[in-house]
């Protein structure tokens, strides 16, 4: 049996608490699926609040694990702009031993970086997308013959 998670981790707001949480079920879980993960070479807390090189961390946490990083959009965390690289989207982590086959991602609504900013806020409407991941057919189950 293969167990995946799927957790939004609020662009690591709650940093050591997403940490615990992920170090105690790493063991067990052959897939994460993590919606707003920022990704950048500086190591910083963004405007906003959220931990700047977060897919790092994550990757740092699950040696084991290979990940597949899908940007939405760049420059900005969700409320400001930024003049360091930084991205924000979803990351796929699977063990290694699942190798996939393919895998890619698909725009549903804008395209990646095009932002609609919400009039009257500092807020935005992100463009969304989709990760897919195909594995091998691999046998979980193996059944005795009695």
């Amino acid at each position: 049996m293969m167990k995946l998670i799927n957790l939004n981790t609020w662009g690591g707001t709650h940093l050591d608490s997403l940490m615990e949480f992920i170090k105690s079920q790493r063991d067990q879980t052959d897939i994460f699926c993590f919606q707003e993960i920022y990704n950048s070479p500086k190591k910083t807390i963004t405007p906003s609040g959220y931990c700047s090189n977060l897919l790092t961390k994550l990757s740092e946490i699950l040696p084991d694990f290979d990940y597949f990083f899908s940007p939405q959009f760049h420059g900005r965390d969700f409320h400001s702009v930024v003049d360091y690289p930084l991205s924000q989207g979803l990351a796929t982590f699977w063990k290694k031993r699942l190798s996939p086959k393919e895998k890619g991602e698909i725009f549903v609504f804008n395209s990646e970086n095009e932002i609609i900013p919400i009039v009257g806020t500092n807020n935005i409407l992100p463009p969304r997308n989709f990760q897919f991941i195909i594995f091998e057919k691999l046998e979980i189950f193996k059944t005795k013959n009695i």
